[in-house]
């Protein structure tokens, strides 16, 4: 009901929130005011609409752009990305059901306070900071260069979150995944507080708001029927171990829909990447019914074991993750294996070391990737040198985010969540776009889901010829 009335309204009003009302006297992109502050909100929407207009706000040595800004530095434009703040830490940024609101209208209207203006303004704003970030005009500080998010980066990341769905439609399971930072009072709203942006996916999986059942059951139903739906295992790249206390008594493979944070980068880019990749030769998966709907049943190859693991990244300064890599290599040399042949015969562990720095893809900026091939060698190692410093042109390190190097006992190097450890088993399984790592159990042929995988050598298809290969596996 919700959908059709946002849907078929002529005009819509989103109040983000009161700001506080003051006695200061408003003193245009003035340094004095104070986040919070009547003054420093109007600030904060002014820098909005002067991104919004295209123009350059952040400048190089602090220098003053005086084509566009005559009489404005640096200081000033950060001072109001403070301000900024007092605007996306409102509550209706946080709450699920306000995201059909800014969704489904055409041109919502967005309240702050006595300020008015369009939605609109908002997205130009928010695209036009990503094309001057590119383009490399403008320094902003991302969330890996300091130790808490800038606020003109959280209003990026949130206006983004709700544009990518108003202007592309997203299946169901993305739309679960694209909301991280909102939450509900009832765990379920989680998700029946999106299914009015995906309703044609709602509809053919057969998932509607049903608060009989509890939310253990429903996320795990969810992730069920959104396997049937699409024939794949694409749920399991929203499983996250390593992050929060996820809900008890929910199983391994189904992801916790409650879950929101710092991980966001993580799951964003394996969402984005996992097409690239096809393990297995037969891709479709039906899970076959089961008595215990808290277990699915799966079926692949044990194809090895974890013998050893390394450290992990987290998100930090791109100098940091050089760290983390160069200790990756320590561990390879100390192994003996620098220098002997890798498992698939290209080269030496030496000669594809780079292929785990870039995750096997090579960025073409924003969410764009391709494979990388031997041929792209040359240009990781034009771009290694700048990672310390700067920001690589052709490595997205976001996809080294929460992610921890292993070598399994055949020999293969990978990236998996950080809780793996050895003796965990890499599965190979049908319906998935990439290796899995599994846990056993007590029970024979019964694994707990760890993560999803990158495993170098293995990622592109000649595994599973023959249905007679396939092992069955009891996920609990």
């Amino acid at each position: 009901m919700m959908r059709d009335i946002f849907t078929r309204a002529s005009t819509t009003t989103l109040f983000i929130g009161e700001y506080e009302d003051d006695a200061t006297t408003p003193t245009p992109y003035s340094t004095d005011v104070e986040p919070g502050s009547q003054a420093g909100d109007e600030n904060a929407i002014a820098l909005i609409r002067k991104l919004a207009d295209d123009h350059h706000v952040f400048y190089l040595d602090f220098k003053t752009d005086t084509d566009s800004l005559p009489d404005k530095s640096f200081q000033v434009w950060y001072k109001a990305t403070e301000c900024i703040r007092s605007l996306i830490t409102q509550p209706w940024w946080s709450r699920v059901w306000t995201v059909q609101e800014a969704i489904l209208p055409s041109d919502p209207t967005v309240q702050y306070g006595a300020i008015k203006l369009s939605w609109m303004v908002f997205s130009q704003a928010v695209s036009n900071l990503a094309m001057h970030f590119h383009k490399r005009c403008c320094r902003v500080k991302v969330r890996n260069d300091l130790a808490e998010e800038p606020p003109i980066v959280t209003f990026y990341n949130k206006v983004t979150a709700v544009d990518r769905r108003r202007y592309h439609q997203l299946p169901l399971n993305m739309l679960l995944e694209r909301f991280p930072d909102r939450k509900a009072t009832d765990l379920r709203d989680m998700i029946y507080g999106v299914l009015g942006l995906a309703h044609d996916d709602a509809v053919a999986a057969g998932i509607e708001a049903d608060y009989t059942i509890e939310t253990v059951q429903l996320y795990a139903q969810t992730a069920r029927k959104l396997i049937q739906l699409h024939g794949d295992l694409r749920p399991f790249m929203q499983v996250y171990h390593f992050h929060g206390d996820r809900l008890p008594g929910l199983p391994s493979w189904t992801p916790d829909y409650s879950l929101g944070g710092d991980w966001e980068y993580y799951s964003v880019a394996l969402l984005y990447v996992q097409d690239f990749w096809k393990p297995i030769d037969m891709g479709t998966f039906k899970p076959p019914p089961g008595d215990n709907p808290l277990e699915l049943d799966v079926s692949g190859i044990l194809f090895d074991d974890i013998m050893a693991v390394g450290d992990t990244v987290t998100p930090c300064p791109n100098g940091r993750v050089i760290d983390v890599f160069d200790k990756w290599i320590d561990q390879i040399r100390f192994l003996g294996y620098w220098n002997t042949q890798y498992p698939t015969g290209e080269g030496t562990y030496g000669d594809n070391m780079w292929m785990i720095l870039c995750r096997g893809l090579i960025w073409l900026g924003s969410h764009d990737y391709r494979m990388a091939t031997h041929q792209d060698r040359q240009l990781m190692e034009d771009d290694i040198p700048t990672i310390p410093n700067g920001r690589p042109v052709n490595i997205d390190l976001q996809l080294l985010y929460y992610q921890r190097f292993f070598i399994t006992r055949k020999g293969y190097m990978g990236l998996a969540s950080p809780d793996i450890q050895v003796g965990d088993t890499v599965h190979v399984l049908v319906g998935g776009n990439t290796p899995f790592i599994m846990r056993k159990t007590g029970r024979t042929n019964c694994f707990s889901l760890v993560s999803a995988a990158f495993v170098h050598g293995i990622m592109q298809g000649g595994l599973l010829h023959k249905k007679e290969e396939l092992e069955s596996f009891t996920l609990v």
